[in-house]
């Protein structure tokens, strides 16, 4: 799956030849690689997802603590 965002991101090939390939539309596709493409460096890497997963942690802990 890794490679398939690479390609994605890179344009090494068409997002609508990928569409057709493997029968998802180009929307889905770009949504995916938004989703699951990681940013930062080494060890460092985490994915948009991560992100959003760890605010709403953050945000429970937040309440959680508040009530304490």
């Amino acid at each position: 799956m890794n490679s398939f965002f690479t390609v994605c991101r890179k344009g090494i090939i068409p997002v609508k030849s990928l569409s057709s390939e493997y029968g998802v539309s180009e929307v889905t596709i770009y949504k995916w690689v938004k989703e699951f493409t990681p940013f930062g460096e080494g060890e460092q890497m985490i994915t948009p997802k991560e992100v959003v997963a760890m605010q709403k942690e953050m945000l429970r802990l937040k309440q959680e603590n508040e009530i304490l």
